[in-house]
């Protein structure tokens, strides 16, 4: 393993540029140019000894070198990194394949009568529920994930509608729609919302046309309404001029699903008996409750919205793993600031809360020997990691302060060669990359499709007795190197919705962001 981690991709000419390097005894570095000509030198920094990777860290800098062009890193004593770029529009060939590993997800089942399981409350009969997006590496589809990846990326669009596209004709609003339009299927005719639509158990490694067994509409829960509530509600806000009447049906749907959590807050989610697909399963339903009210309060102006807010504006925060339960309620936030329907006394709230965030994970940047915003490494790590780097960016477009994009880019260079593993997590992308995903769509590929994020390091290694039962093993116990690049290892290397989202939202927001 290369000791000089790095962004395999590169930098833009104007962002920061740094760069780790473990156990090296020198103290300075030099860039060389693709010609093996000296253009840069600067110190390296100790930053000590790394707990989660097991190693002692250096950082060197060079944001002052701006020329395009191809280049390394030389340490004396460490092997020269992996090349890398300087370079404009630096991720928008990686923004556009984040982006369209969703239309790959486009589910392949037909899906026109799926059978209600019992504990629906139907005990008999079919839902036709075609389209929308399989969740991950299997066939399911849940409504908790697709909802809360789709408002992600509505967050950006509702910023940044030129990201990918134009504001009336953006591809990423048809991407979307399409998860959208699965969603109202979901609901059931009181209101409340069926939480996933999946077989009874995992089917096996094969593509879509094999995998045959009955599919279920399986539960309902106060879960599924709440994100089903916001994020139609978000869409009744941003399609308010491009389909009034889709607007409408949306906000409709949006506001019987509320009525219907309130009268049921706490129908809680667990899988019934025979049944072993993702669960999806929340007993602390608040942040749902809080994207679900904010969205309806951004949309409507509606004060009874409100009051399950007003305790909680400025309270933003960064929970670590789980991002579908765990960072609903921070799309919410988003919203309130994007909103022209929310009073500025409300705005200047919730924009103090991100502030105060940011400049804790800041905080954290500087502590972490890695120059990252998270150290504790969970399940689908990557999302945590991108996470962070929506809160930098949002802090970034509110404030216009320099240090918030430079934390975006810091955080960003970890998914993509800045880690323990000197590993790009994004398929396709940097010399060294994902090469076998847990992912059934790709089981008669010799290569992934490019785009795809992986969970990333776990430390918890959920699934290592059955690896191990299959010859397979974890390379260590360091929560940071926690990974492993084959194709069962569902608790390092799946594919997830919510992991990509939050890459679209990232990449593209860089891309908006150092335009020329």
């Amino acid at each position: 393993m290369n000791s000089i981690r790095i962004n395999q991709l590169g930098f833009y000419p104007q962002s920061i540029k740094t760069f780790v390097a473990v156990k090296a005894k020198a103290d300075s570095f030099l860039i060389l140019n693709q010609r093996g000509e000296k253009v840069f030198t600067g110190p390296l920094k100790d930053k000590g000894y790394w707990a989660a990777s097991g190693e002692e860290v250096k950082t060197g800098d060079f944001s002052s070198l701006c020329e395009p062009g191809l280049y390394s890193v030389v340490v004396d004593g460490c092997e020269p990194s992996l090349p890398f770029t300087i370079q404009s529009e630096l991720y928008k060939e990686a923004a556009r394949d984040v982006f369209n590993f969703f239309p790959f997800q486009r589910c392949q089942h037909g899906d026109h009568a799926c059978l209600f399981h019992p504990d629906t409350g139907h005990k008999t009969g079919a839902l036709n529920s075609p389209g929308g997006w399989y969740d991950a590496g299997d066939y399911g589809k849940y409504t908790l994930n697709g909802a809360f990846s789709a408002g992600l990326m509505l967050a950006l669009h509702e910023i940044l509608p030129h990201a990918y596209g134009q504001a009336d004709s953006s591809p990423l609003l048809e991407e979307i729609r399409f998860e959208l339009d699965w969603i109202f299927t979901m609901q059931d005719k009181d209101g409340g919302v069926f939480h996933k639509i999946t077989s009874l158990e995992h089917d096996d490694f094969v593509l879509p046309e094999k995998a045959v067994k009955d599919r279920f509409v399986i539960g309902k829960s106060t879960a599924a309404a709440l994100t089903f509530a916001a994020v139609l509600a978000q869409a009744s806000r941003i399609w308010a001029d491009l389909d009034p009447n889709f607007a409408q049906e949306a906000l409709n749907a949006a506001k019987r699903a509320w009525d219907w959590s309130v009268e049921h807050p706490s129908e809680y989610f667990k899988n019934p008996t025979g049944c072993n697909t993702g669960e999806y399963g929340d007993h602390d339903q608040k942040e749902e409750f809080f994207w679900a009210a904010a969205e309806l309060y951004a949309t409507t102006g509606d004060k009874k919205y409100r009051e399950p807010l007003q305790d909680d504006l400025d309270k933003v925060s960064l929970r670590i793993g789980e991002n579908w339960r765990q960072y609903t309620d921070n799309i919410g936030y988003y919203s309130l600031l994007a909103s022209s329907q929310v009073p500025k006394e409300d705005k200047a709230l919730v924009k103090s809360g991100l502030i105060r965030l940011a400049d804790e994970l800041l905080a954290k940047i500087e502590a972490v020997p890695y120059e990252i915003p998270v150290d504790d490494f969970q399940w689908g790590s990557n999302s945590d990691i991108l996470d962070a780097a929506m809160i930098f960016a949002l802090a970034h477009h509110y404030s216009g302060e320099k240090k918030y994009l430079d934390a975006t880019v810091q955080t960003t260079d970890y998914l993509l060669g800045k880690n323990a593993l000197s590993l790009s997590f994004v398929t396709g992308y940097g010399v060294k990359s994902p090469m076998n995903p847990h992912h059934r769509l790709f089981v008669d590929r010799k290569l992934p499709e490019p785009g795809f994020v992986v969970g990333g390091p776990n430390g918890n290694r959920e699934d290592a007795q059955e690896l191990r039962e299959s010859g397979v093993y974890y390379p260590t116990c360091f929560p940071a190197k926690a990974y492993v690049d084959h194709v069962e290892s569902y608790a390092s290397n799946e594919i997830c919705l919510n992991w990509n989202a939050p890459a679209v939202f990232v990449l593209g927001y860089l891309e908006e962001a150092f335009k020329a």
